[in-house]
């Protein structure tokens, strides 16, 4: 071999290795990026919840006291992002029973309406950065938005299965879409795919928000579109605003609108029992002043007459098929009713209390009270229908020691429902909870 070939092929030998030692190097730094920017937290969460109702349903025999305890353990974990590309999010919850008998159950806190039982839920989600102005997630993940939501108001929250994109290149503009494929509730440990007389019916919704600068201090406006092909399909719109006043008084103003229709085969099986649309807004506003903020918000949902005994009402943005807890985004959906019936108006009261700058930091009181009134043509009956709720709440947080961050909260709810029909008596339903959380970062 003359000198030639030996000095190209020691050339060759020292390139394939500065090769192989970068994409080591490479490697090694991706791995650096995932694991040291990686975190687990875990959420620990104990509920005791007791209602009583009375009269439930206008049925004889139906009133119910309900009572079930329960403390959650749930690990999240977020890896960083291996090349600035790719990374995992994965979650481990497990709620475990510590009271409840049979036939108390159906409050959300433990799986079961009958016997109620122990029970968890898990699954991760692939992450990935495209070119630093979009995150796209695929797999189960929890999901935010007026058209799909995951409630987290009992011990383990409610879960999605599907796609999701969202913009990162500005701090005002967000844009996302989903594309739900099924969903896990609060109470169940599997994921349901979303169908619609036997067919596999995904939900889709594209939205996004943007804040304007310079207007008191910042103008939000948001918008939103879902659809189920063969079901139906909803609009969102939201506006909100806030301004300082004076020197420590804040005035906040907002307004949303949402419209929900039946579309594909469930249009054509309503007709012509009743109509297929029905849209609902609110307003709101809040006025901070020291340690207090009062609130005030109105609630009108369209009213659309009873039609033989059928009265339209998707108002929730609800979707058909699949394990679905998407919840109301109205300003008057509280603790127990959403007030968005057929036809109701509602008025909300709310005050606050803070007392960190009374010298108690970690303590808040809230109150509020909700009336509300389903007209009568929307539920066939001679007088109008009254909604109304009381709602109060008392929560503490340590500020220091060992168990810094440790949150008690005991919420109480008095509602009550009355058709003022002769005869028929209110329903009437008590509400207690008493929920202590703690959340400790493992790495």
């Amino acid at each position: 071999m003359n000198a030639f070939k030996i000095s190209a092929l020691a050339a060759a030998v020292v390139a394939a290795s500065s090769v192989t030692t970068v994409a080591q190097a490479d490697a090694a730094a991706a791995w650096d990026q995932f694991a040291n920017d990686s975190k687990l937290s875990l959420h620990l969460r104990n509920f005791y919840h007791d209602r009583s109702r009375d009269n439930n349903g206008n049925v004889p025999g139906a009133d119910q006291d309900q009572k079930s305890w329960a403390q959650a353990f749930r690990f999240d974990f977020s890896s960083g992002m291996a090349g600035n590309m790719v990374g995992v999010d994965a979650f481990g919850y497990y709620n475990q029973k510590l009271a409840g008998d049979r036939g108390e159950g159906g409050l959300g806190t433990l799986r079961g309406a009958d016997k109620q039982e122990s029970h968890g839920k898990s699954g991760a989600a692939l992450k990935v950065n495209v070119a630093d102005v979009a995150l796209v997630k695929v797999g189960k993940f929890r999901m935010s938005g007026p058209m799909v939501n995951d409630s987290d108001s009992r011990n383990l929250p409610s879960v999605r299965q599907g796609a999701q994109i969202r913009s990162t290149f500005s701090e005002s503009l967000n844009l996302y879409s989903q594309m739900v494929t099924g969903g896990s509730a609060k109470t169940n440990s599997g994921t349901a795919e979303y169908e619609v007389d036997g067919d596999r019916e995904n939900v889709y919704v594209v939205g996004g928000d943007y804040t304007f600068g310079g207007i008191g201090n910042g103008l939000l406006l948001s918008a939103a579109y879902g659809k189920q092909t063969n079901n139906a399909e909803g609009y969102y719109a939201a506006a909100d605003i806030d301004f300082d006043i004076t020197d420590g008084v804040n005035l906040a103003l907002g307004t949303q609108y949402g419209a929900t229709g039946l579309i594909g085969n469930a249009e054509t099986a309503a007709k012509p029992l009743k109509d297929d649309d029905i849209s609902w807004f609110d307003v709101g506003a809040a006025v901070a002043f020291g340690p207090a903020k009062i609130s005030v918000a109105y609630q009108s949902v369209e009213q659309q007459d009873d039609v033989d005994g059928y009265a339209f009402d998707t108002s929730s943005f609800a979707w058909e098929g699949g394990d679905d807890d998407t919840g109301f985004y109205g300003r008057n959906s509280v603790q127990i009713g959403d007030f968005n019936n057929n036809g109701e108006d509602s008025y909300q009261v709310r005050g606050d209390l803070n007392f960190a700058d009374l010298g108690v930091p970690g303590l808040t009181l809230m109150a509020r009270y909700i009336d509300g009134t389903v007209d009568k043509k929307s539920v066939g009956g001679t007088k109008d229908d009254d909604e109304t709720e009381l709602d109060m709440e008392a929560a503490y947080t340590l500020q220091d020691g060992m168990a810094k961050g440790l949150k008690f909260r005991i919420r109480y709810a008095q509602y009550e429902y009355d058709t003022n029909e002769a005869g028929e008596k209110k329903f009437e339903l008590d509400d207690f909870r008493f929920i202590t959380t703690y959340t400790l970062s493992v790495f």
